[in-house]
């Protein structure tokens, strides 16, 4: 295979790790208490139960972390579509630390808030003070995390890809 052919490759793979990488947002991106059932004294529903798990994209997660994905995204595109050395360079060094960020929300997923349901109490009891101050026991990363660490691995591996294939041309 001729190295402008990889070249090609590996930006299309890039720019297709973009593209999934912004799609991710808006998958689920953390999750409470494992999505289960919470018994909680006072839930006005029938059976004394109330669903806590509450789905939740990365743009109602995140403030900035979401944004600065966007914007790695389309520079990436940017980058490989313009195909210059140095912009290559930069959205690689960029890439590499939008992984850092996408692997630490696996570890740490972001804790979603979930509702009281109407009738409990804001007083502090041991049924309600996951809700109230926020406990990530039993959260998870949701599907997001993961398909965001693919989307920037692949960026990744393509920008590398890229600007080894541009170096071999060069040479």
């Amino acid at each position: 295979m001729s190295t402008e052919r990889i070249g090609v490759g590996a930006r299309l793979m890039a720019a297709v790790g973009g593209v999934v990488l912004v799609v991710s947002l808006f998958l689920t991106w953390g999750s409470t208490a494992g999505d289960s059932f919470l018994t909680l004294s006072g839930a006005t529903n029938r059976r004394g139960a109330f669903f806590a798990g509450m789905s939740k994209s990365a743009w109602e997660v995140y403030s900035v972390a979401d944004i600065a994905l966007v914007v790695l995204a389309v520079g990436v595109i940017v980058a490989v579509r313009l195909d210059r050395r140095r912009l290559l360079l930069v959205a690689l060094l960029a890439a590499v630390a939008g992984l850092g960020f996408a692997i630490d929300q696996i570890g740490n997923p972001p804790l979603v808030a979930s509702p009281l349901p109407v009738g409990i109490p804001l007083r502090p009891t041991p049924a309600n003070l996951p809700h109230l101050f926020g406990s990530s026991a039993g959260a998870g990363a949701g599907a997001g995390e993961t398909v965001a660490v693919i989307a920037v691995v692949a960026m990744v591996i393509g920008l590398t890809a890229a600007l080894t294939s541009r170096l071999n041309v060069a040479s």
